[in-house]
């Protein structure tokens, strides 16, 4: 047998070396070992509440939407809306939370409160929605709230803003809105330039038709 270890050996005796330094550390700090894996359950116990906790919010969340849902389709807006609030502030972080005041202030707008449906959908849209027809909704409902509180330009910014939304179905109608209310705020250019962008790029849909009506009566009060 020769003397020379051969490289498989000096590489076995090297992992050795290092599994013992590494057995005899452990020994050396076994308290802080038995402290950090404590505090690995905790966190792993704290995690599964917190997971099981929201999961449970979430369901909550969604009965009580669905309940409120069913009473405004209902027209049972006096009944809905306090469900919705509740909705809205103790499950607001719960995606049912965060579609709940899109409801909540569709029902503000529906019960003559536009203030109140104002704040709603501003908080709504506070919270980034990623879909387009629920963002165009909210905006839409932001611009209704608007100008029925006498607010005309801002409400024809949002139906603008709501219009421009791609992936909404109901662009046209949205800039029908705003033309509508620029004229209302005296801003007769804007609102010709509103209905000639349903003519130009929503031809088909069903604002278009009246689209035509208003731009020819605004050219007429123009004199173009």
């Amino acid at each position: 047998m020769s003397d020379r270890l051969s490289k498989e050996e000096l590489k076995e005796d090297k992992v050795a070396t290092v599994a013992l330094e590494a057995v005899d550390y452990a020994r050396r700090n076994v308290r802080w070992f038995v402290g950090a894996a404590g505090l690995v359950v905790v966190i792993l116990a704290v995690t599964l509440v917190l997971v099981q906790s929201r999961a449970k919010a979430a369901r909550e969340a969604s009965l009580v939407l669905m309940r409120a849902q069913a009473l405004a389709m209902n027209g049972s807006y006096a009944e809905a809306l306090p469900q919705l609030e509740t909705l809205a502030g103790r499950f607001g972080s719960t995606p049912a939370g965060r579609e709940g005041r899109l409801f909540l202030g569709a029902g503000q707008l529906a019960a003559g409160n536009p203030a109140a449906a104002e704040q709603a959908f501003r908080k709504f849209l506070a919270s980034r929605p990623s879909d387009p027809l629920t963002e165009s909704a909210a905006r839409r409902g932001l611009a209704g709230s608007l100008a029925d509180q006498g607010k005309h330009a801002e409400a024809a910014a949002e139906y603008q803003k709501a219009a421009r939304i791609a992936g909404n179905p109901l662009a046209g109608d949205d800039w029908l809105q705003a033309g509508l209310t620029l004229q209302r705020a005296g801003q007769r250019d804007a609102a010709a330039q509103a209905f000639q962008e349903i003519i130009a790029n929503h031809p088909r849909s069903s604002a278009a038709a009246e689209a035509r009506v208003r731009l020819r009566e605004a050219l007429a009060v123009s004199g173009s």
